[in-house]
């Protein structure tokens, strides 16, 4: 679905990597896709840089969307989240989320609704040194930390790792190789049996 958009004079607060964009493109149009299938689906731009707007991850609003680049000489591996390779699986070109964000592990695909098992999804985050924003995430095995990794909730007590109903092992792990600053900060953990 095509969108136009001319930049705001001032960011809101709700999507500076998009007005950020817009600043520096001036006047564009843009297509907007409803969820990560979607944009997996999108058909292959043949402009370098065609920016596609993500509503959502797995529904509409969900916190899971951003802003997408189409990037014609990558061949960067998926990660779920800054990384999508297209469902036809090209060789080369990958959607990039655009810069200059704190990415989240909403936009990895995590849930935080306490049902879901979020565990791939907050490995992901982790790795590419995103945040846990507010919800209660499963955990079916250890998040595993290396060094100088981290694991950034915005408040320990909006966030909550918990593990999966049936697991009664480690939430968090270190890897014998951090040795190097490693943290956990703004998480609450919650074992099974509460």
């Amino acid at each position: 679905m095509p969108l136009a958009f001319s930049p705001p004079k001032q960011p809101p607060a709700y999507d500076k990597v998009l007005a950020g964009y817009l600043m520096t493109q001036g006047s564009v149009s843009m297509d907007a896709v409803r969820v990560m299938t979607d944009l997996r689906a999108f058909a292959i731009p043949s402009q370098d840089g065609f920016p596609v707007l993500l509503l959502g991850y797995y529904l509409a609003g969900d916190y899971g969307g951003g802003l997408f680049v189409w990037d014609q000489a990558s061949t960067a591996s998926d990660n779920g989240g800054t990384i999508i390779k297209p469902a036809s699986a090209p060789s080369t070109g990958r959607w990039r989320r655009a810069e200059g964000t704190q990415f989240t592990a909403r936009q990895f695909g995590a849930k935080g609704d306490g049902a879901a098992i979020d565990t791939p999804f907050l490995q992901q985050t982790i790795a590419n040194r995103g945040i846990i924003t507010d919800g209660n995430y499963l955990v079916d095995q250890p998040l595993v930390l290396h060094s100088n990794t981290r694991i950034l909730g915005i408040n320990q007590n909006t966030v909550t790792l918990k593990a999966a109903p049936g697991y009664d092992g480690d939430i968090v792990q270190l890897t014998d190789q951090a040795t190097d600053v490693v943290g956990v900060e703004g998480v609450g953990f919650q074992s099974a049996s509460r």
